[in-house]
């Protein structure tokens, strides 16, 4: 279990290093009102279900690239042990995984989110947008709009990363094998002065 909690730090560490910073000052109770108005015309239990698969995707990005890397730097573990789960590479992260989402689980992801969704939307509008915002909300054209943005976001995604693909079709590629002559010609690292620091 020792590596899937270096993992949940990791993926926990990149979340929070994120661009998105705690609010310079606490939330007024005005401001506070405001975002609870506006989070009231949300569907945050969606919002919820979608933040777990998110998280849960990174994690898998994260711990996927760096298991290995972790099975081997496990002291505890024999030669055997370490072969046998680097041989076993699905099922070890099956499990993990398993293991990820049972802890998940257990985190009021609701309550995570309603806080933190204040304080973003407190960060970026003012009290009175937030009003509007959640005004906006309210009405035909915005029940109709959050009900349809995850679907938009997903194909606009979808059409930007098609369009990339065709503009990246004809981008030349180093081969290994140029790789090797890459690295055989580059000059070697200077190295370090040791008048440094004195």
């Amino acid at each position: 279990m020792k590596l899937v909690n270096v993992m949940y730090a990791a993926l926990l560490g990149a979340m929070v290093a994120g661009p998105l910073q705690a609010a310079d000052a606490p939330l007024t109770p005005e401001k506070q009102k405001a975002a609870k108005e506006l989070l009231a015309t949300l569907d945050v239990k969606r919002s919820t279900a979608q933040l777990k698969e998110l998280m849960f995707r990174q994690w898998l990005m994260a711990a996927s690239s760096a298991a290995p890397r972790a099975i081997n730097e496990d002291k505890t573990l024999s030669d055997e042990q370490k072969k046998k789960l680097m041989g076993n590479g699905e099922k070890v992260m099956k499990i993990m995984g398993d293991d990820f989402k049972t802890a998940l689980d257990k985190v009021d992801m609701t309550k995570i989110l309603e806080g933190a969704a204040a304080e973003a939307y407190s960060k970026s509008l003012t009290e009175q947008e937030m009003r509007e915002v959640a005004a906006f909300n309210n009405t035909a054209t915005g029940k109709k709009l959050q009900q349809l943005q995850p679907q938009i976001s997903a194909d606009a995604m979808k059409l930007a990363t098609e369009r990339a693909a065709e503009q990246l079709r004809g981008a030349k590629q180093t081969s290994f094998a140029d790789m090797v002559k890459k690295i055989d010609s580059a000059p070697a690292p200077a190295a370090p002065s040791k008048d440094k620091g004195k």
